[in-house]
């Protein structure tokens, strides 16, 4: 019933083109309409009912009418009416930003180059368009392109999460903590080779052991003490940043949420805070423990066994290339997974809220066939960064394998050389002085069997703590969006008592409601066209008005400027004498209302 007359004369001949006269030409189409040029290309052939007054004044085809303009409209407003819709197919690259304000409550995606037709707009029923960064379309595209991060992951990342844990003396304490309880674990180890070597009069001595229960309580007191402060401070940090970002969130303007989908916004409040809130204390605590442990192994290893310390140096240069090269891979991988995890959200949602669009046009197998392949992109970028992960891992086993190879052939050939010395008298004897204690080197090489695994773990998680932290930096990134223009209370205070005083009865704001727009001219963004251009005038108290206008003509732009929605650039918006703009947002939305 009359379905073009909510459209422009350009939308409303590409309907007409593409779905009356293209994916419906073989079907039988009732269409009513007071367009007679659509009436023209309609039915050249076909029926046409020409109704006045609620009556039928003829039933025939177009021909018959031809010579009966009365029956239709004057010939000259016909030729009007063709006459605009050709000025406005030419001037359609100077289409104002009122078309555009209007068509972003509907969920449109406009250029201001070029505007796409309405059909074309609500596909993003079935699919989250993915052409954000086209340079042509992006220059006056609503929805944004989401920026990902390239590069290592600043220390400032680090250095902000580490200050949403709280006071600097709690983390130093923690510090000084995990440190503790990774030297009482070396003390115990070799306490308990020393006491293995005693013989069974000393071994069951009640200071003897008392001493190694001594070392064991402290040992449980420092670790148990170190992961609950940790983790403490992990949750902490978690709630601040979470509380924070989402409170810049509820400020951000209008504007900003019409640039980035629900799904991006999605994707950084459930994924990366669940990354943010899960992964990163447990990694964290495990790279800090691990990092202690495997450098508590190596610095007694090279106390007992100094030989270690010469092929020891390249090894430790290996590793650091490894994992250069290995994060300098799996970063960009990380956050390409985390960009593309965000079309994932998007496409759910818009499938939920279509969902009665798609039953209706039966496009099942379209919507799945959209959501597979958005799936199969997420999960090219996840599988590639597994593969770079057991890469990683096995060239560690390797140099680890390589330093335990020499640590235990170090250590037997640095005996050995040191007893044929002493018994042939040569300078190998001086090595016997150098030759460590049997038990602690036993000890040694225990550590270094654990640290096969050890090592690898502390490295790739290392490494992941850094890939997790990307998380925090896509959260980090919400911190700085965007605020909308705030008043202080004190300001809005002064304000609000300078209008009583001008007021002939003292009463609360607002008192009668007078709203008065005077030269308003409001623009969404700053390289676009206005949409409000010097707009002025006023509403009488208890006055109820309506605003009618086309499409485009700027009746979304009053609301913008009345509830702030849009700062304005010029002119002022009064409501009883009060300028809106020195009045706090939560007081001006909350005393009005349409």
């Amino acid at each position: 019933d009359d379905p073009l007359s909510a459209v422009d004369a350009n939308v409303a001949r590409h309907l007409v083109a593409e779905a009356l006269l293209g994916a419906l030409a073989d079907t039988t189409r009732i269409l009513v309409t007071h367009q007679v040029s659509v009436v023209a290309q309609m039915c050249p052939q076909g029926r046409l009912v020409v109704l006045n007054d609620g009556c039928v004044v003829h039933d025939g085809v177009l021909g018959d009418v031809a010579h009966m303009p009365h029956l239709l409209m004057r010939g000259d407003v016909v030729r009007e009416s063709e006459k605009e819709a050709q000025l406005e197919e030419i001037h359609l690259h100077e289409i104002s930003l009122d078309d555009m304000a209007d068509n972003e409550d509907d969920g449109n995606n406009n250029s201001s180059e070029q505007q796409k037709p309405a059909y074309e707009h609500s596909c993003s029923v079935l699919k989250d368009t993915n052409e954000e960064g086209q340079e042509e379309a992006s220059k006056g595209a609503i929805i944004e392109a989401e920026t990902r991060q390239t590069g290592t992951v600043s220390w400032g990342v680090f250095r902000t999460y580490a200050s949403h844990m709280g006071p600097w003396w709690v983390i130093c304490v923690m510090c000084l903590l995990a440190v503790g309880a990774q030297v009482m674990l070396i003390l115990s180890g070799a306490y308990l080779s020393q006491w293995s070597q005693l013989d069974n009069e000393q071994q069951t001595q009640p200071a003897t052991i008392g001493h190694y229960w001594l070392l064991v309580l402290f040992l449980l007191i420092f670790s148990v003490s170190r992961a609950h402060l940790f983790f403490a401070l992990c949750l902490r940090a978690s709630q601040s940043l979470h509380n924070t970002v989402f409170a810049k969130l509820l400020s951000a303007p209008m504007r900003w949420f019409e640039a980035n989908p629900t799904g991006r916004i999605l994707n950084r409040f459930s994924k990366d805070v669940s990354l943010m809130d899960d992964m990163v204390p447990y990694t964290g605590l495990d790279v800090m423990q691990c990092s202690l442990r495997v450098l508590g192994t190596v610095v007694f290893v090279c106390v007992v066994n100094p030989v270690v310390v010469v092929p020891l140096i390249p090894l430790a240069a290996v590793c650091v290339w490894l994992r250069r090269v290995y994060l300098r891979s799996s970063r960009e991988l990380r956050r390409l997974d985390g960009v593309a995890r965000s079309p994932l959200y998007s496409q759910l949602t818009t499938t939920l809220h279509g969902l009665a669009t798609l039953r209706a046009f039966e496009l099942h197998d379209d919507s799945r066939c959209q959501f597979e392949a958005t799936q199969d992109m997420h999960n090219s970028a996840y599988w590639t960064y597994k593969q770079v992960e057991r890469w990683f891992g096995f060239r560690l086993d390797v140099v680890v394998s390589v330093f335990q190879a020499i640590t235990a052939i170090g250590a037997v050939a640095m005996r050995q050389l040191a007893v044929r010395g002493r018994e042939e008298g040569t300078w190998l004897g001086g090595l016997e002085k150098m030759a460590a204690d049997p038990g602690l080197l036993g000890l040694g090489l225990v550590y270094i069997i654990q640290m096969a695994s050890l090592f690898q773990w502390t490295a790739r998680q290392s490494a992941e703590l850094t890939n997790f932290m990307t998380s925090v930096e896509r959260i980090i990134e919400y911190a700085r969006l965007p605020q909308e223009r705030q008043v202080t209370p004190a300001e809005e205070q002064t304000t609000l008592t300078r209008a009583k005083k001008t007021l002939p009865h003292p009463s609360p704001w607002p008192s009668d409601g007078v709203v008065a727009f005077n030269d308003v001219v409001l623009r969404y963004r700053d390289h676009m066209p206005t949409a409000l251009k010097g707009v002025s005038f006023s509403l009488r108290p208890r006055e109820k008005i309506g605003i009618v206008g086309r499409s485009g003509a700027g009746k979304t732009s009053l609301i913008a400027a009345l509830f702030r929605l849009s700062e304005i650039e010029g002119g002022s918006v009064t409501i009883d004498g009060v300028d809106s703009r020195s009045l706090r947002l939560r007081t001006l939305r909350s005393s009005i209302s349409i």
